[in-house]
């Protein structure tokens, strides 16, 4: 229902939604974009990349859980370094994302992005981590 909900949305504001994009492109791409201001290390094992080559829907899904979840720890955690993991341990989609910088305040604003993972996630979490930051770990379906 999640998936079903977001690729409606995503198709609804892109121009060209038969265009379809790697995750590997998608990550380079993301890398890119802040590139000179923050290092993003990536790392996608081979069965979770398999995975997302062999489904369109999921792809998106965890290419925005990606983005959103690398410009929050960059604009409000103010993260000079993020790391982002994606592994498929029960065959569905693990997006790990770490951060240097300065993790959570007492209170968490609900934002759309924690309403995008809250439409496009199994479960998620994200807490302090001990030495500094932020970590989200969302299980995609």
């Amino acid at each position: 229902y999640a998936r079903r909900r977001l690729e409606a949305s995503l198709a609804a504001v892109t121009e060209q939604p038969h265009d379809d994009v790697s995750i590997d492109l998608a990550l380079d791409d993301l890398r890119g974009l802040w590139e000179g201001i923050v290092r993003i290390d990536v790392n996608v094992d081979a069965q979770a990349h398999a995975l997302l080559a062999g489904d369109a829907g999921l792809r998106r899904c965890v290419i925005e859980v990606c983005r959103e979840s690398a410009s929050n720890a960059i604009r409000h955690g103010q993260a000079q370094a993020v790391s982002i993991a994606l592994t498929a341990p029960d065959g569905r989609i693990e997006v790990r994302v770490n951060d240097d910088g300065t993790g959570l305040g007492p209170t968490i604003p609900a934002g759309l992005g924690m309403t995008m993972l809250d439409d496009t996630c199994l479960r998620w979490s994200l807490r302090n981590t001990p030495s500094g930051g932020a970590e989200l770990t969302a299980t995609v379906v």
